[in-house]
């Protein structure tokens, strides 16, 4: 299976559509997965039983895992390949992007795991959106039960609500060499972070899904409809 790189059409109208394009933009050599812009062997694609319908999302990568396990190789070529719109003009489509990338994600993870399919994602999501503030309140409490000091408490409160922040910055830091300016970069670290949180209630989406018995779903998060193409690209 390969795939190449694919392209924001729009990156200029919003820092999200610059974001999803960042997204794409990774190393080329063999890899895991890759998008559904990709070319591979019919035979290979039928025998491995094609894409399964029951995931809603995450269904690429998915099928990338059953051509790997078959013995075929995913490959990221440095060249580009299609252009996408994907229309994320405020941050309301941005949050529900990254709920579908929760709920998806553990989906996958839950059903086709077994060699770590998402795992991390869902790991990471809930280890900052649930394990963060849980240790910046429990610190807080045991600081305040054993110093008896407000200054004590607050310092201690301090450290533990720093983290995120310089998680953020760290992230940023890592980006700002392949965008052109800090701003960029800064978003980057910043929605990252802020979208383990959409993360999780998109886990959680799914397992009320689940729990009453619904079949998995895709949650829209483009505009009504996209830009129309006025002239060849």
């Amino acid at each position: 299976m390969v795939g190449g790189r694919r392209r924001e059409r729009f990156p200029e109208r919003s820092v999200y559509n610059r974001l999803a394009d960042l997204e794409w933009d990774s190393p080329a050599g063999e890899v895991n997965s890759c998008g559904g812009d990709a070319m591979m062997r019919v035979d290979a694609f039928r025998a491995a039983g094609g894409f399964n319908p029951s995931v809603a999302a995450g269904e690429e990568p998915e099928l990338c895992q059953r051509l790997r396990e078959s013995g075929h190789k995913v490959l990221r070529i440095d060249a580009e390949m299609t252009v996408h719109d994907s229309a994320m003009l405020r941050f309301g489509q941005w949050w529900n992007r990254a709920v579908r990338s929760g709920y998806g994600g553990l989906d996958v993870a839950t059903r086709f795991g077994q060699h770590g399919l998402f795992v991390k994602q869902v790991r990471s999501a809930r280890l900052w959106a649930i394990g963060w503030p849980f240790t910046v309140v429990l610190s807080t409490v045991i600081a305040a039960l054993l110093s008896r000091s407000i200054v004590w408490t607050l310092i201690v409160a301090a450290i533990a609500l720093i983290v995120l922040p310089l998680q953020m910055l760290r992230l940023a830091a890592r980006m700002r060499r392949r965008v052109p300016d800090w701003k960029t970069a800064l978003a980057y670290g910043a929605l990252t972070m802020i979208g383990k949180w959409a993360n999780v209630l998109g886990q959680f989406r799914y397992r009320r899904d689940r729990s009453a018995g619904r079949n998995t779903r895709l949650i829209e998060y483009k505009a009504s409809c996209a830009t129309p193409i006025t002239k060849p690209t």
